[in-house]
């Protein structure tokens, strides 16, 4: 039977068993441009950079979530304390490594929750000579309350503890911590006394009798919450193990 004039046939080499166009084999066949080297090299950077960025994001997000303790002296034993109402006291401490800190966490015990003043001094001190040295950080907070823990001395001191919310950054050393039952120019004798603890890290806490810091035989419970910052020396290590997993990558 003849076919009609307008009729077309789909011959195999038009559109091949798998049913592809000549147009889509041409392309097929048409060879890319090279890429250049600058490309592969910046590319290969640009990816390492981002995967360092997320690292580091990581890193950061992590100690910031965690609200870690940088630095622990220890948990208060119920036991005795250092007036802080009458005397500022200071205590050691030492950070291995830069920090910000956003905390500051101490125990008191006292007769009532009236000895409390309703604000706190506190300061950061240098180490000089095993003793306060020039001021670091410092100010008067009166945003926080004392909480009662629940637990009490053998002669019926309530324990509390204090969270100063604070901003501040600190390198490697040795420091001191100073607090007192609200400003500096309050010296009443109202029984407020920061909590001792049984750690015994560095040398006892002191006391500022007039211009004399006198040792009080004590050590105090507080505890410093912040994260650390990543050194550079930690930056470059990051960087390189990134860069050569980019390379097996690359080899492989």
């Amino acid at each position: 039977m003849p076919k009609p004039e307008n009729s077309t046939v789909r011959h195999p080499e038009v559109f091949g068993t798998a049913g592809r166009s000549p147009a889509l084999h041409a392309a097929d066949r048409t060879p890319r441009p090279p890429t250049s080297t600058f490309a592969h090299v910046h590319g290969f950077f640009a990816n390492v950079w981002i995967r360092l960025s997320s690292a580091l994001l990581m890193l950061g997000l992590s100690h910031a979530a965690l609200g870690a303790v940088i630095y622990d002296n220890g948990l208060p034993n119920q036991v005795s304390g250092t007036q802080m109402s009458e005397f500022q006291v200071a205590e050691n401490f030492t950070i291995g490594a830069t920090a910000n800190f956003n905390n500051i966490r101490f125990w008191s015990i006292q007769s009532s929750s009236t000895d409390y003043s309703g604000s706190v001094y506190w300061a950061i001190y240098s180490n000089i000579a095993n003793e306060p040295g020039v001021l670091v950080q410092g100010g008067v907070t009166t945003a926080v309350a004392g909480a009662l823990t629940g637990n009490s001395t053998g002669f019926s001191y309530a324990e509390y503890v204090f969270n100063i919310p604070v901003a501040f950054t600190l390198g490697a050393g040795d420091y001191w911590l100073g607090l007192h039952n609200g400003g500096l120019a309050s010296t009443d004798s109202s029984e407020m006394l920061w909590s001792t603890t049984d750690v015994s890290v560095g040398s006892s806490g002191l006391y500022l009798d007039g211009s004399n810091w006198i040792d009080s035989g004590n050590e105090h419970a507080f505890q410093l919450e912040g994260s650390l910052i990543p050194e550079p020396s930690m930056l470059a290590l990051v960087a390189v193990g990134l860069a050569a997993i980019g390379l097996r990558r690359r080899k492989s």
